[in-house]
């Protein structure tokens, strides 16, 4: 399977993040970080700690100061793919990003819904309002 990049990337300050949804089947996020000439290096590949095939981790990636926010959103924690969201802190000494929490809606596919709701995949890229 060829590894794509998302669609959606996040950057803030000398922080590149970029989606890899299909990395080995399971999903990825490549983190770049920009030197003193302003040339983009890789510095950490992040990868989920529960990662199965098919979760599209990767296919939406946030960033703010030291935390990072990953989608995936096809996981089935909460079944039928009700999707997840994966924190990740940033060490401000080594720059080393470490998963600190994974987020799961709690009105997933598993919970009740009423005749006329239908559950969203938590974690998700939003869609187009117009």
């Amino acid at each position: 399977m060829v590894d794509r990049l998302s669609a959606y990337e996040a950057a803030k300050g000398n922080t590149l993040l970029v989606g890899a949804p299909n990395d080995d089947n399971l999903g990825s996020v490549y983190v770049f970080a920009r030197d003193g000439s302003g040339d983009w290096a890789e510095r950490q590949k992040l990868t989920a700690s529960d990662g199965l095939p098919g979760d599209f981790f990767g296919d939406v990636v946030a960033i703010d100061g030291d935390t990072a926010v990953v989608g995936a959103f096809l996981n089935d924690d909460q079944g039928g793919s009700a999707g997840a969201a994966y924190v990740f802190g940033r060490d401000p000494v080594t720059g080393v990003f470490t998963e600190t929490q994974k987020l799961l809606a709690s009105d997933g596919p598993g919970a009740v819904h009423s005749a006329t709701s239908r559950p969203s995949h938590f974690g998700q890229r939003p869609r187009s309002l117009s």
